[in-house]
């Protein structure tokens, strides 16, 4: 859902920004997922970086406990995910002849309708593929749910491991 939604916003901007945002989701990529994963560790530690500036904006139930449980799997997996799914959507979405959505709503369907009947089942193949990508290697990664998952959080790598 973080793919598909920042791969609209993309495609939405003008060009020169579209390409310093896919350049900002993409350069991560190239860095060690090591790094990366440690990188999220610091920011989401109980004395990390998204921790402080909650407790200094007195933010009801701060600290919060980010890491060592499922939240902290889900948002180290997002992260190192997200490029792929960016990729795959965003070349789906500009591939859409935005006149059919423009008839759409010459027609009189609203922004919903719309959406629901006519922009999802255009964008339908790249929702699939980027999930089944996502999911094929998120069922092999090992690294983000090992360091920052608690005992607890059992994923298929670490279970064959």
């Amino acid at each position: 859902m973080v793919g598909f939604a920042l791969a609209s916003a993309i495609s939405r901007l003008k060009p020169l920004w579209a390409g310093l945002v896919m350049l900002v989701v993409v350069v991560p990529h190239f860095i060690s997922a090591l790094v990366r994963t440690y990188g999220w560790i610091i920011l989401l530690g109980d004395n990390g970086v998204v921790n402080n500036v909650l407790t200094d904006l007195h933010f009801p139930g701060t600290p919060f406990q980010l890491l060592y449980n499922e939240t902290g799997v889900v948002i180290g997996t997002t992260a190192v995910m997200l490029p792929y799914s960016v990729l795959l959507l965003y070349a789906v979405i500009k591939g859409i002849d935005r006149r059919l959505i423009a008839a759409a709503a010459g027609m009189g369907a609203g922004r919903i309708t719309i959406f629901r009947r006519v922009y999802v089942p255009l964008v339908a193949p790249g929702l699939v593929n980027a999930g089944v990508l996502s999911f094929i290697l998120c069922l092999g990664y090992y690294l983000t749910p090992a360091l920052m998952g608690g005992e607890k959080q059992t994923m298929v790598a670490s279970l064959i491991d």
